[in-house]
């Protein structure tokens, strides 16, 4: 299971601050990674999740690999069931 939201497009290359919010089912894991459109440019992180909301910030480079739309993707690790909520999420350029 995964969820995603793309950028306007392309992203620029540069430093970026990503923070969100998640919860979900306790003792699971969601990952996060930054796609090109379909295909997967980088494996980014791994959060915990929990019954209550807990918010996360991620610092991570945008490079010039991507081809076509920069897509930010959240995905519950292999062989998981459970749940998985996201919300507040706030993208920011550093440089």
């Amino acid at each position: 299971m995964w969820d995603h939201f793309g950028a306007a497009g392309k992203l620029a290359h540069g430093s970026y601050q990503f923070t969100f919010h998640t919860r979900g089912t306790a003792g699971q894991f969601v990952e996060f990674e930054l796609g090109d459109d379909w295909r997967v440019v980088s494996r980014e992180a791994r959060f915990p999740l929990s019954e209550q909301w807990q918010e996360h910030t991620l610092l991570f480079e945008a490079k010039p690999t991507t081809r076509d739309v920069t897509t930010l993707r959240f995905r519950l690790t292999r062989n998981t069931k459970g749940t998985f909520d996201l919300s507040n999420m706030r993208l920011k350029m550093l440089r």
